[in-house]
């Protein structure tokens, strides 16, 4: 049973040609270039919807990018349905990347591995922020991983992970002491465009705040295990999928879903075989 919900969502384009891809559930928010916004991205547009006010305007509020249903291959209603089935949480979330979930013992751990230098910055932070923790101590799970800013949360959330990731912000626009990690941040992280480590240092810090904090209910989207099969090899393309799921399936040879992938994969090839077989003969 559905619970009505005042569900309030800033959704971020920043070309005139992307508003055909907000969702007539949100509000459009145009993220014109400036210092801040091009160094932190959407995490800028979270912070000043903090400041506003927006954050709670509604009984839940969330910053989305118009990419969202590109990438979730969900729609925003189909998000927010989701929510006011599951009602009684301080946060819900849709992690696209699932596969990276069972590869990667923490967002930290990958992190490091796709953008090399991203652990050091971070753990640098954290000492002189005085956090108590290492990126090292950070251990996630499907239940409360996300790789992107996909989340909707109560008011009461939205003040927990402001005063959690604030001090990080402002660390990076004021700090004056130490020059080279403020350097390594904005430098360009090896990514398929360009792109400051900032933005993947800020949104690994969702998850981060849902290991350290036990007191928060959170409750992310589940994909059935034929939707990660289409995620991946929709999104993610057939070859990558043909070589990562043996990968994961070595990993993970008791995780029925990897296993799942396995025999999808497998089936893909041999239909992939049949249409060359087929095509060579006429």
């Amino acid at each position: 049973m559905e619970e009505k919900m005042d569900i309030k969502v800033r959704q971020i384009f920043f070309k005139k040609e992307q508003i055909n891809k907000v969702s007539d559930n949100c509000f459009p928010y145009f993220n014109s270039s400036d210092f801040e916004s091009n160094l932190f991205l959407e995490y800028s547009v979270i912070l000043k919807s903090y400041l506003d006010g927006f954050y709670k305007e509604g009984d839940l509020a969330g910053v989305l990018s118009w990419r969202f249903f590109e990438k979730a291959r969900k729609t925003e209603s189909e998000f927010f349905d989701f929510v006011r089935k599951n009602p009684g949480y301080d946060v819900y979330f849709i992690n696209p990347f699932m596969e990276q979930v069972t590869m990667y013992e923490s967002v930290w751990h990958q992190g490091g591995t796709n953008h090399p230098g991203l652990i050091e910055v971070a753990d640098r932070i954290f000492q002189d922020l005085n956090y108590g923790f290492k990126t090292s101590d950070v251990k996630n799970t499907t239940a409360d991983t996300l790789y992107c800013n996909y989340w909707i949360g109560t008011p009461k959330f939205w003040e927990k992970y402001i005063a959690f990731t604030k001090p990080i912000h402002d660390y990076i626009l004021e700090n004056k002491n130490d020059p080279e990690t403020i350097k390594k941040l904005k430098s360009n992280a090896p990514y398929h465009y360009p792109v400051s480590y900032i933005p993947f240092l800020m949104e690994r810090l969702f998850s981060t705040l849902l290991w350290k904090d036990s007191t928060i209910k959170y409750l992310g989207y589940q994909y059935s295990p034929l939707e990660i099969a289409y995620l991946i090899n929709e999104l993610r393309g057939y070859e990558y999928a043909y070589k990562k799921i043996d990968v994961w399936y070595n990993l993970f040879h008791q995780n029925k879903i990897i296993l799942f992938l396995k025999h999808i994969r497998n089936f893909l090839l041999r239909v992939k075989a049949f249409i060359k077989r087929n095509t060579n003969a006429d």
